[in-house]
C-alpha cells in the first residue's frame, strides 16, 4: 500500500520517461476522479499541455468518434471539423509536443464497438509520439482489462486512503 504522494511520483516517474501507459484500475467511487484532477492541475501548472476525454460521452452521440477527438483536442482543435482533420490534428499536436503532453481517456470501459478503435488508434499516436496516455477504467475479467494489462507499463489500483501498485514494466 502506498500513499497519494507516493502513487503521484510513480505516475511522474513514468510521464517522465515518455511513450507510457499507465493504468488507473480503481472502482468507481474510490479516489481515481481526485487523482486525475490533481494530475491534471499539476501537470498545467508546470507547463504540459493535457488532453481530457470521458469516453462516456461517446454511448450518447451519433459519431462517437469524432466527439470524443472534439473532447479531447478542446481548444487545440484549431479549424479541425471532418473526423479525418480531427484525426491530422491530434496527430499534429502530439508529434509537435510530444514527451510534455499527458493525454487522458477516462471511463475507457464504456467505449462499445467503434470506441475500442478510437481508444487503440490513440494509444498508438500517443505512445509513437513519446508521449503518456493515462486511462482510467476499473479491473475485472473482460477482453478489456486484458488488453489494457497488455498495454500498461503501469498500473495502479487506486482507493480512497491508499493505492495498491499493480504492476511496473
Amino acid at each position: 500500500m502506498m500513499g497519494r504522494e507516493e502513487l503521484w511520483s510513480r505516475i511522474e516517474w513514468q510521464s517522465a520517461r515518455g511513450g507510457r501507459v499507465v493504468w488507473l484500475s480503481g472502482d468507481d467511487g474510490v479516489g481515481t476522479s481526485s487523482l486525475i484532477a490533481q494530475a491534471i492541475s499539476a501537470w498545467q501548472q508546470s507547463g504540459h499541455c493535457v488532453l481530457f476525454a470521458d469516453l462516456s460521452s461517446m454511448s450518447d452521440s451519433a459519431e462517437p468518434e469524432r466527439t470524443v477527438l472534439l473532447r479531447l483536442l478542446g481548444p487545440h482543435v484549431g479549424q479541425a471539423r471532418s473526423t479525418v482533420s480531427l484525426w491530422r490534428r491530434l496527430e499534429q499536436v502530439l508529434s509537435t509536443t510530444g514527451p510534455e503532453i499527458r493525454v487522458i481517456l477516462d471511463r475507457i470501459e464504456l467505449a462499445r464497438g467503434p470506441g475500442r478503435s478510437v481508444v487503440a488508434t490513440i494509444r498508438h499516436l500517443v505512445t509513437r509520439c513519446r508521449a503518456t496516455l493515462i486511462v482510467v477504467s476499473p479491473r475485472n475479467e473482460s477482453a478489456r482489462s486484458r488488453i489494457l494489462s497488455s498495454w500498461a507499463d503501469m498500473e495502479i489500483g487506486a482507493t480512497e486512503s491508499y493505492g495498491r501498485l499493480e504492476r511496473v514494466a
